[in-house]
């Protein structure tokens, strides 16, 4: 089983959901202090959809879209 983490601290456990920007995953957060508060969902901006790589402009503007 291949084990993914994001960000040093969110392990990926199932998806959950995938649209035009990116996946929705159900998450273990390996940092929470509480074990109530562990099970979380992450949001996976996608690269490409193409598999070819982006410029820096079309990476801002995914991330405003995305803060938006």
């Amino acid at each position: 089983m291949n084990v993914d983490v994001v960000a040093g601290r969110f392990r990926l456990l199932a998806p959950l959901g995938r649209g035009n920007m990116g996946e929705v995953h159900r998450a273990e957060d390996t940092q929470a202090e509480d074990p109530g508060d562990r099970e979380v969902a992450v949001k996976v901006i996608l690269r490409s959809r193409s598999g070819s790589a982006i410029g820096a402009s079309a990476v801002d503007k995914a991330t405003e879209r995305f803060a938006a």
